[in-house]
């Protein structure tokens, strides 16, 4: 939906934003025209008003009113829960700054609503839809990028990428190198999970099987790497297989592709596809 005006809980707080392309606008009051109607819409639906913002400021720029600037920074701190304007074109005249503005606003998780406009339906909300839509999916290709080329320069840097825990028997180790912190950038055993590990490679390699290793865990108590009382003897197998067990970590050995029916289904990549560090 394009206009927000199902947002009607007593406890929302809302922002004005008013302006004018001209002093003389201003001085025939169109700024407190904007305000009262836009305060009076609040007021039919409960909304606090916390904030407003008012500046004089032709619509053609964005980046240049301080005003705007002030509330963007306002909505990322999520300091109102609803944006409110007396037209669309009050936050510019360009629909593409229309859409960066309200697409910013959505990804803050805050409303938006116009006092005038019932566009929803309308060619114009059709536009500002697809507008924000196209908004919305470049910021998120800008996020991949930029997480992407993180992970890169932290693998090409020698440190380990992080994952939810780390591999059954480690603990992640914290690293300081050139003045520069790095969390979860290596691995040292864990004092109470390495000695199953040597166990259960000692047992194997005397000849028993992964399935009769798994048994004795389980008889023994002993929780398994995501903390369940029964071993399989698969995921023995799976541990005697990992390369992390013979000191070598690699990134990106799993790739996730979607399938038909929408499903996504990870592929163990060829070893020269990933990044292998060696370490002790």
């Amino acid at each position: 939906m394009i206009k927000r005006a199902n947002v009607t809980s007593g406890l929302t707080r809302a922002a004005v934003y008013c302006r004018v392309s001209s002093a003389g606008q201003e001085d025939n009051s169109s700024l407190g025209t904007q305000e009262a109607s836009c305060r009076a819409y609040a007021a039919e639906r409960g909304w606090t008003v916390a904030a407003v913002y008012r500046e004089v400021h032709t619509g053609a720029e964005l980046f240049e009113r301080p005003e705007l600037t002030r509330l963007r920074e306002a909505m990322r701190r999520g300091d109102f829960d609803v944006l409110i304007v007396h037209a669309l074109d009050r936050l510019s005249r360009r629909q593409t700054h229309q859409g960066l503005v309200l697409s910013e606003a959505e990804h803050a998780g805050v409303a938006w609503d116009s006092v005038t406009e019932d566009i929803d339906d309308s060619p114009q909300g059709q536009i500002l839809r697809a507008v924000i839509g196209g908004m919305a999916e470049m910021e998120r290709l800008k996020i991949a990028e930029r997480t992407q080329r993180g992970l890169r320069a932290r693998v090409d840097a020698g440190k380990l990428l992080p994952g939810p825990r780390p591999p059954f028997g480690y603990q992640w180790l914290q690293l300081t190198v050139d003045g520069k912190t790095w969390a979860k950038a290596a691995l040292e055993p864990n004092p109470t999970t390495a000695p199953i590990v040597r166990r259960i490679f000692a047992e194997v390699g005397a000849g028993r099987s992964a399935r009769k290793v798994a048994q004795h865990l389980s008889a023994e108590g002993i929780p398994t790497p995501t903390g369940k009382s029964v071993w399989l003897g698969a995921t023995v197998t799976k541990m005697l297989k990992h390369p992390i067990y013979v000191g070598q970590a690699t990134a990106w050995r799993w790739s996730r592709e979607k399938v038909a029916g929408g499903h996504v289904r990870q592929r163990q990549r060829d070893l020269e596809e990933g990044v292998t560090h060696g370490f002790a």
